[in-house]
């Protein structure tokens, strides 16, 4: 999908999964580094958060529905 950056809702969701993936990027970086496992825990969270809120855009971007998101979660 080609992102329309005419289209307000469409650019909204591009920067914001752009965010997500900074945010990630650099929460592994610090997760390489964290000793305390509690740290770590609490890192790994906040990463599957922002990976969930991207899969959230995406499925929007994309139009699905619920019943196709079920699908998709189930397979993967």
């Amino acid at each position: 999908m080609i992102i329309d950056a005419e289209n307000a809702k469409q650019k909204q969701a591009h920067d914001q999964i752009v965010k997500f993936v900074d945010i990630i990027l650099k929460l592994n970086k610090k997760l390489q580094t964290t000793k305390l496992e509690t740290q770590q825990q609490q890192i790994q969270r906040t990463i599957s958060h922002s990976e969930n809120k991207i899969d959230e855009l995406v499925y929007q971007l994309y139009g699905l529905t619920k019943e196709e998101i079920k699908i998709i979660e189930q397979t993967t």
